[in-house]
């Protein structure tokens, strides 16, 4: 097992219960998301860790490269929806926060990643 500091970022939807429940479909239209999430995780030299739903977990080296990252991850979500009429607009929640993880394997674990996805709930989708 590796013990390491490090910046868990973690994204979900806004309001995904309510598209979910006035029938838009999420799964094609979050992997075209996925997709525009990838370039400035990227380019911050993130990783994603993994998914589930409608959210995602990645981890960068730095809170000031996570901080930069989710401004452009917003970016891009903007540009994508820009291209859509409003009521099919996705919005991302994007939470962070630092400290040690442990990597056993493919699973990382540690206090970050539970308070990344809560930060993630304190966030406003539009």
């Amino acid at each position: 097992m590796e013990r390491r500091l490090a910046t868990i970022l973690a994204a979900d939807v806004g309001g995904s219960l309510r598209l979910i429940a006035a029938g838009r479909t999420m799964p094609a239209s979050l992997n075209t998301y996925r997709k525009a999430i990838n370039k400035p995780l990227v380019g911050h030299r993130g990783r994603l860790r993994g998914s589930a739903g409608d959210g995602l977990i990645t981890e960068l080296e730095w809170p000031i490269e996570a901080a930069r990252c989710a401004v452009d991850i917003q970016q891009e979500i903007e540009v994508h929806n820009s291209d859509l009429p409003e009521d099919r607009y996705r919005w991302f929640r994007i939470g962070a926060d630092l400290g040690d993880v442990v990597a056993d394997g493919g699973n990382h674990l540690g206090t970050p990643h539970d308070r990344s996805g809560q930060n993630c709930g304190l966030g406003q989708a539009h």
